[in-house]
């Protein structure tokens, strides 16, 4: 609507520059759209004189369309009244080519406000009558590039914003097309997934035998338009296998699935540590069961009067249920001591201490198994000082010893040995009992592993006692291996690194 100003209203003059294209908008691509010649003709001029460079003409309302996919302008100046195609089916043509990004100028002879509103409900920005001033023409063209230009840096911002947020993400960003090919992928899938990673099959990365499964999941995510899904998958990548948790969006492109974005972040420890609880959580409830149910069975025999005419089957049967109670109470009291020690609970009290008083505490503990077995524990340990936690290692020593009589034959023989290596502490349990298979070497340092399943029954072990060793050995910064021929003894090697350097300094 418009407003008189009163008279002696004080217009400011319109600044000598204000018809001349700044110099960010000279490159800005114009497009018009007039059958008439002359307008044609004035704007040509009008534009060329503003300092516009790059201004495309057409006089066919049909040609709109496939300009616009062409040259991508930032503006559309289209007529309404054209010969070959209605003015306002133009507009929403260029509304939806464009996304409604590219502002739109309706030029037309007819200056009814009708006429103007429904233009500007079909998308248009703004509206000129004609004939109009070349003033005007030329600040409504300026001040709608203007808002593009805007846009355009307001979109590049944001973008800018979005990738420094993907770029630097710690999930796995991937972008794949309908076929399955990776089209981007960020630094942090890279990193795990391999730098050439883009351009290749995402499938290529699953497991082979998980491949089928999951190119059907996602095949059926495309069919049924299914805007979101979340899946576990397993990878193998340079030989090693992984898992991922990946939540998948589709991608669409004007309306069109163009294909899937993958968000996914590495679950194999989690997924790993899962799978050690539920194995530990069994093992614990058969190594608890085994004894509980041996100590019922006993004391139920006791308790029922079935035994009282049989003094010695009832002694028996106690002493059954005592040995029964004696191993719950090592296992439990190992599975307290190895949390401490995984959890840190437990700090290490180091300071120089006489060797052969931690191996002569060791040779005592352990002097009752020896002489059950009539086996001969033969000790090489020089007079010397370690920095280490006496009460800590002479547990590993006990540990290690313990294993080696309960493993060796009748009437064998277990050693000792500890020296010096470059100022390092090594100590070493030797037998020559029934030795380790190579496969489980690492393995029997883990929780409730042992060479058979049958030695905790037979041995009263816990199966913690060696995690309970590398626990130890590796918070003094050390570690602890075993090496062994089946058949032909073991030798258990602790080392504990600068502990004889530190209490020679000390």
């Amino acid at each position: 609507m418009a407003t008189n100003l009163p008279p002696g209203y004080p217009v400011p003059p319109m600044p000598a520059d204000a018809l001349v294209a700044p110099q960010h908008l000279r490159d800005a691509k114009i497009l018009v759209a007039d059958d008439d010649p002359s307008v044609i003709l004035v704007l040509r001029r009008l534009l060329a004189r503003a300092g516009y460079t790059r201004v495309s003409f057409t006089g066919e309302g049909a040609q709109v369309g496939i300009l616009c996919v062409e040259i991508d302008p930032d503006l559309v100046i289209v007529d309404l009244r054209m010969p070959d195609r209605d003015g306002f089916e133009v507009v929403q043509e260029v509304r939806e080519l464009t996304g409604g990004t590219v502002p739109i100028l309706v030029v037309s002879g007819e200056d009814r406000s009708s006429v103007m509103h429904q233009a500007l409900a079909c998308g248009a920005r703004d509206f000129l009558s004609k004939p109009f001033e070349p003033a005007e023409a030329l600040l409504r063209i300026r001040n709608l590039l203007e808002l593009r230009s805007l846009h355009i840096t307001s979109l590049a911002d944001a973008e800018a914003r979005y990738r420094d947020l993907v770029e630097g993400a710690s999930d796995l960003i991937c972008r794949t097309d309908v076929a399955g090919t990776v089209s981007y992928a960020n630094p942090a899938a890279t990193a795990l997934l391999g730098a050439e990673l883009v351009g290749r099959k995402f499938l290529d990365l699953v497991r082979p035998d998980q491949r089928d499964e999951v190119r059907g999941f996602y095949c059926d995510q495309l069919r049924r338009r299914t805007p979101t899904t979340t899946r576990e998958i397993p990878l193998v990548v340079d030989g090693r296998e992984l898992w991922i948790e990946q939540r998948a969006q589709l991608v669409h492109v004007q309306g069109k699935v163009q294909g899937l974005t993958g968000i996914a972040r590495d679950v194999t420890e989690r997924l790993e540590h899962e799978r050690l609880k539920d194995d530990l959580v069994s093992v614990v409830s058969h190594e608890l069961r085994t004894p509980l149910t041996a100590i019922r069975g006993s004391l139920g025999l006791l308790c029922g009067g079935v035994l009282q005419a049989y003094p010695e089957r009832a002694a028996r049967m106690a002493q059954l249920a005592l040995a029964n109670a004696e191993r719950l109470g090592r296992l439990i009291d190992d599975m307290l001591d190895l949390e401490k020690l995984s959890s840190g609970k437990i700090e290490i009290d180091r300071r120089p201490f006489s060797l052969r008083e931690i191996v002569r505490e060791t040779v005592d503990t352990v002097r009752p198994l020896f002489e059950q077995g009539d086996l001969l524990l033969v000790v090489n340990a020089p007079e010397m000082a370690a920095c280490v936690d006496p009460d800590r290692v002479g547990q590993v020593l006990t540990n290690l010893v313990s294993n080696a009589a309960k493993f060796s034959r009748r009437g064998g023989t277990v050693w000792i040995d500890a020296d010096e290596v470059d100022g390092d502490l090594r100590l070493r349990v030797r037998d020559h009992g029934r030795g380790i298979p190579a496969d489980k070497l690492e393995s029997i340092f883990e929780r409730f592993q042992q060479v058979d399943s049958s030695d905790s029954r037979e041995k009263g072990g816990t199966g913690l006692g060696l995690p309970i060793c590398r626990n130890i050995v590796k918070l003094h910064g050390g570690r602890v291996w075993a090496e062994s021929t089946h058949g032909k003894g073991s030798t258990f090697t602790a080392l504990f690194p600068g502990a004889v350097s530190m209490a020679v300094a000390a």
